[in-house]
């Protein structure tokens, strides 16, 4: 097959696959050849970029690639409840530091006061 029947390939594939109900969400798929070296492929936004050379590699890429990008999605609840967890421990560990600096502070004050009051009654 053509270079230029490349992008042809990888939009049927692209289609057949969401056909199956992978990457539904997605809108279009980009053949950028060598585009990056690191990676065959990739999602940036609604959009899964390809770059490997030959047509072979690009449609093994975008596949590995929308399966990917469905298994990232199964995790997103996770991640969801891991962040809202944190967030409120970080609020909690916040609340206890400003008690505890308070406090500390009241402390330091309350000393200050009676090494001053034992300074003036010398």
């Amino acid at each position: 097959m053509a270079r230029a029947d490349v992008p042809r390939r990888l939009q049927d594939e692209f289609r057949r696959l969401q056909g199956l109900g992978l990457g539904t969400s997605l809108h279009t798929v980009s053949w950028r050849p060598g585009g990056r070296q690191d990676v065959d492929a990739e999602v940036i936004g609604l959009t899964a970029h390809v770059y490997a050379t030959n047509q072979k590699a690009a449609v093994v890429a975008l596949r590995h690639e929308m399966f990917h990008f469905e298994l990232v999605a199964c995790a997103a609840p996770y991640v969801r409840v891991i962040n809202r967890l944190l967030s409120e421990v970080n609020e909690e560990v916040y609340r206890r530091q400003e008690r505890l600096a308070e406090a500390l502070a009241e402390l330091l004050e309350g000393r200050r006061d009676r090494s001053r009051s034992t300074d003036e009654a010398d």
